[in-house]
């Protein structure tokens, strides 16, 4: 089981919401020096991660950005042009070192279920991005 914030405080005996503050940069209360470097070398020991869902709750976003490919049909895959590859590495190796999850989800025009799909998997994320060759007025309405 991941650590928590609660497991981190009492091993270095900080109160929780100051290992919050630490770990989230905070700086809006003075944490002294020496705790803040205490908290954070504690909670790297451990292996702390964000609990994604717990985050999204507390800040209202997700962190996730869906990369979309519009498939005109299910023949080819538009993933395997270098163009649409160059842009979904490029994107994700920038959002992920902001601690973005980057989602690829295909929408194949032709399958109406696609469509319906994809549309329940965008509400947990913050951000599209379309690529298709030429986006239509079918996929703007959505």
């Amino acid at each position: 089981m991941s650590p928590t914030l609660r497991d981190i405080a009492e091993k270095t005996g900080l109160d929780v919401s100051t290992v919050s503050r630490v770990l989230n940069k905070d700086t809006s209360r003075g944490v002294s020096e020496s705790k803040r470097q205490e908290g954070l070398t504690v909670a790297q020991g451990m292996g702390y991660r964000p609990h994604r869902s717990a985050r999204a709750l507390r800040m209202g976003r997700h962190f996730n950005i869906a990369y979309v490919l519009v498939e005109p049909s299910a023949s080819r895959s538009d993933l395997e042009l270098p163009f649409a590859r160059f842009c979904l590495y490029g994107m994700e190796e920038i959002l992920t070192a902001r601690g973005y999850l980057v989602s690829l989800l295909r929408l194949d025009l032709k399958n109406p279920k696609s469509l319906h799909e994809a549309a329940l998997r965008w509400r947990h994320v913050d951000g599209l991005v379309f690529y298709y060759r030429a986006l239509s007025a079918e996929v703007i309405a959505l």
